[in-house]
């Protein structure tokens, strides 16, 4: 019997959870054995028949292994093919050039066992699966290829989930979702109150206070420095007076008829000649009237 084990990172709590990643590379594992791909890619078809996904290399099955999905424009297929960039890039041990075998599989929630490994995963008690079969041809490894044994055929029966790995290249991810799980709405920004300081001496409200003040401080002199630039500049200050509007229609000038008028009454009761023998008479209304009489307004 063999393994080959490998890490998943995500958890999908939805009613379909799928998992997509490098099961299988032709490198050293833990055991000393290096499977090669060729032997892994003739087994391939076996392991899709059975389709068998469990956990702890026990009879209990909580999914099925998947030949190709469809999920958000993006298909996943287990198959045996060189990495993408993309995977080199999530799956650290991975190596370019080399084929890995490239595993989609479904968890079922449709027992309590299965929801119970599934909670059991979000609390990352299980990380790793394995593939298990049955060695059906191998030999030992020369000095040169520096592994205890070389398999070259065998059988695959089944993917287990477990928490130990053998083969380093094997990680896992968890992809979403089913077609009837709604699109994921964008989360709202929550604008956060800035905490109230706890003082725990004297000296450290003293230094809260040195900053507070300083940071007051800095704000008013920007503020002083701000007006002080819109009294300076004479296109702020142009700006901000309004011009004076014009009335419409014909403009009287009251102060300077009111002067008009005073002046003529002064002159029209002004004696030519004074003598002290003459009483000075003041006008009376009539006088008055009669002088308004014959002035012209302009």
């Amino acid at each position: 019997m063999f393994t080959f084990e490998g890490e998943f990172a995500k958890m999908d709590d939805k009613k379909d959870m799928y998992i997509f990643g490098p099961a299988s590379m032709e490198i050293l594992d833990t055991q000393g054995d290096i499977i090669k791909i060729d032997a892994i890619r003739k087994a391939l078809p076996q392991l899709l028949k059975r389709a068998r996904l469990t956990v702890d290399h026990s009879d209990q099955i909580v999914g099925e292994l998947l030949d190709t999905l469809e999920l958000s424009g993006k298909l996943y297929k287990t198959e045996v093919r060189l990495p993408y960039p993309e995977e080199l890039t999530k799956f650290k041990n991975l190596e370019n050039g080399k084929e890995a075998l490239f595993v989609l599989a479904r968890i079922w929630d449709d027992t309590e066992y299965c929801k119970k490994i599934r909670k059991s995963i979000a609390k990352g008690q299980y990380k790793k699966y394995s593939i298990t079969g049955n060695i059906l041809e191998a030999r030992a490894c020369t000095r040169e290829e520096y592994c205890g044994r070389l398999v070259s055929e065998l059988n695959l029966s089944a993917v287990t989930i477990c928490n130990a790995g053998a083969n380093p290249a094997a990680e896992f991810d968890i992809i979403k979702r089913d077609d009837k799980m709604a699109e994921e709405k964008p989360i709202e920004k929550i604008e956060e109150k800035a905490p109230v300081p706890e003082f725990l001496t004297k000296a450290d409200f003293e230094a809260y206070k040195g900053e507070t003040f300083a940071k007051i401080n800095e704000l008013t002199e920007l503020m002083k420095k701000q007006f002080e630039k819109k009294e300076e500049d004479p296109k702020i200050e142009k700006e901000a007076k309004k011009p004076e509007e014009k009335p419409e229609g014909i403009v009287v000038d009251m102060k300077k008829m009111k002067e008009e008028v005073k002046a003529e009454l002064k002159e029209e009761f002004t004696a030519v000649q004074k003598s002290h023998a003459v009483e000075e008479k003041a006008p009376t209304a009539d006088d008055l009237a009669a002088t308004l009489a014959k002035i012209e307004l302009r």
